[in-house]
């Protein structure tokens, strides 16, 4: 049975909620890995730097793609984003050698899956009806 068919047993009301799963599913495992990275590759510290710079890019680009995505009226495209720049960055995270240069993977990751969780929010908001907004952001 395809998912399309099964999507309101499995909870995915809309094939957009399963892109969501996917998106959390990425960032859980890179946010795991990545303070195994850069103990690797440095020390405490360097998780400290690397982490900070997440948080730092992750709060402008929210503020930038929520704005974008406002002024569009696009949402989905923002949810790919956030997808694709969780992979993209897992990708060049595995190539890095060099703590500076997992500092500045972090930042591109940071910035490109801020997106996602505003947007997805602001989907929700505006395709459900007032009393599955609870079930819709969870």
């Amino acid at each position: 049975m395809s998912i399309r068919a099964d999507r309101t047993i499995r909870g995915f009301e809309d094939s957009w909620m399963l892109e969501v799963a996917i998106y959390g599913a990425s960032t859980s495992a890179l946010g795991l890995l990545l303070p195994l990275l850069v103990l690797r590759l440095g020390g405490a510290y360097e998780i400290g730097v690397a982490t900070a710079l997440i948080n730092c890019f992750n709060a402008l680009g929210s503020v930038m793609w929520t704005k974008l995505s406002d002024e569009l009226a696009l949402r989905r495209p923002f949810l790919i984003l956030g997808v694709l720049g969780s992979g993209v960055s897992a990708l060049l995270l595995s190539l890095c050698r060099d703590v500076l240069h997992v500092y500045l993977v972090s930042s591109l990751y940071g910035f490109l899956v801020s997106s996602h969780p505003s947007v997805s929010s602001m989907l929700v908001l505006e395709t459900r009806p007032r009393s599955a907004w609870k079930r819709g952001l969870a």
